[in-house]
């Protein structure tokens, strides 16, 4: 869905917000808009952005939470205990997330906004709702950061929960690298890649975050069952790695 950003100020407050408005208003905007919305509604966590109010008229609009910047704009690469940290946080919202049984499926850098230093996962208007009745296929990954099984489910089997975290484990290894795990000059090679290359191992100098590493090349397994299985699992890690309380 192709959407126009701009700023706002709510009519309840002086709080400035950010508005989204589509550019094109077709059968098929409407829809994703409405998908947007019904999974954006059901979800309240501090690192997920918060939508303040939607309405259709004059025109489609949402009205959400006015964030400084995305990870696709700071500097990178971090420090690798300054990527863990903002992961960790991102994988909290992540696990919310997927405790009311809704898939993102499209996280990037460009999807998570930084408010005063903390990450907000945004722009639902690709989720889904997983179930077994509905398998959860997605039509608007991108390229990048995408699962091997985005690209062939017929063999790695249909986007599931465990997408999001091999998508959560690209954005990771750009935090700390400055660049996701594949490069190509043309698409073809790109889903080759994805398909069929492992990434390379970040290089680290300090021994003592060779954990890190770990973390984020176990997110990257081509086969969905070789990942973490949950973002649990993922989150105790890092915590274990941070010294920092895990939260249940």
């Amino acid at each position: 869905m192709t959407m126009l950003s701009s700023l706002a100020s709510r009519s309840r407050s002086t709080e400035e917000v950010a508005v989204k408005i589509p550019i094109f208003l077709d059968q098929s905007t409407g829809k994703h808009f409405l998908q947007e919305v019904t999974s954006w509604q059901q979800l309240s966590h501090p690192n997920i952005l918060q939508l303040y109010d939607v309405n259709i008229l004059p025109i489609p609009h949402l009205e959400m939470q006015l964030c400084e910047t995305s990870l696709h704009e700071i500097s990178k690469p971090l420090s690798v205990r300054e990527a863990a940290g903002l992961i960790l946080q991102i994988a909290q919202g992540l696990k919310h997330t997927h405790s009311k049984n809704i898939l993102h499926q499209d996280l990037k850098p460009q999807n998570i906004l930084l408010k005063n230093g903390i990450p907000k996962i945004s722009d639902w208007n690709v989720s889904k709702v997983a179930s077994e009745t509905q398998p959860a296929v997605h039509q608007g990954f991108s390229l990048p950061y995408a699962a091997p099984e985005h690209i062939s489910p017929e063999k790695f089997g249909k986007p599931d929960h465990r997408t999001d975290i091999y998508q959560l484990g690209t954005v990771f290894y750009e935090l700390l690298t400055g660049e996701p795990p594949f490069k190509a000059d043309n698409t073809v090679e790109l889903f080759a890649q994805i398909l069929g290359v492992e990434p390379k191992r970040p290089f680290i100098a300090d021994p003592d975050d060779v954990q890190v590493i770990d973390i984020i090349m176990k997110c990257l397994h081509k086969k969905k069952e070789d990942r973490y299985q949950s973002v649990e699992e993922m989150e105790r890690d890092l915590a274990e790695y941070l010294s920092t309380k895990y939260n249940l």
